[in-house]
């Protein structure tokens, strides 16, 4: 089970090590794989993956997610990362000040915010759409406010698109290759703070928030 566990975290090649051995992110997943080894009928996390590099903490999530699956395993599981609790929660508490503000579907909580502040969940921008075509390959095109978008196709009819604040890039320059997804705006406001700008641009009327 110990062989089984370390090959689907792909850890097998610290088996031999000691704790001090390994780094801290080694030490993090190692962790992760020894209590889901137990399999345990709950399994509480609180940020797992906060101290991981990109890379390994998507492959964690993934395995983490099929590990769920398999053993039919309840986790609650906290965190500030916006992709983390889309990827692996089925239901999402919001809490403020130890108060929870919602509670729903990665769906419901993504375009129906209740939440008086966003910290956790920056918030997205909502675009509403006027039309949904499908394209084929895995791509819808809609309207919204004059212009085409393309969108993934997730087997839905498309009403409205959710796009983060730091999905966005800002560029004086137009985009090299097709015009995909390319609009002109106008900065309205840039603000600064936390080693983060926070700018608001406006595209054909409507304020777009950037990070």
């Amino acid at each position: 089970r110990a062989g089984q566990i370390l090959r689907a975290f792909r850890m097998e090649r610290f088996s031999s090590r000691y704790p001090h051995e390994l780094s801290g992110g080694e030490q993090q997943r190692i962790a992760l794989a020894r209590a889901v080894a137990t399999e345990p009928k709950l399994l509480l996390l609180d940020e797992p993956f906060v101290s991981l590099d990109f890379r390994t903490t998507r492959y964690l999530r993934q395995e983490l997610k099929k590990q769920q699956r398999h053993l039919g395993l309840t986790t609650l599981f906290v965190t500030h990362n916006l992709a983390e609790a889309r990827e692996l929660g089925d239901r999402i508490a919001v809490f403020k000040n130890g108060q929870i503000e919602q509670i729903g579907s990665p769906r419901d909580v993504w375009f129906n915010q209740a939440c008086s502040e966003t910290g956790f969940l920056e918030k997205p921008n909502i675009l509403d759409c006027s039309y949904c075509t499908c394209l084929g390959n895995g791509l819808v095109e809609v309207g919204w406010s004059g212009y085409k978008l393309l969108v993934p196709d997730d087997g839905c009819q498309v009403s409205r698109v959710a796009i983060l604040p730091d999905e966005i890039y800002i560029s004086t320059e137009r985009a090299p290759g097709p015009p995909i997804n390319c609009f002109e705006g106008r900065i309205r406001t840039i603000q600064l703070g936390d080693g983060v700008a926070q700018v608001v641009v406006t595209v054909q009327g409507v304020d777009l928030r950037v990070e």
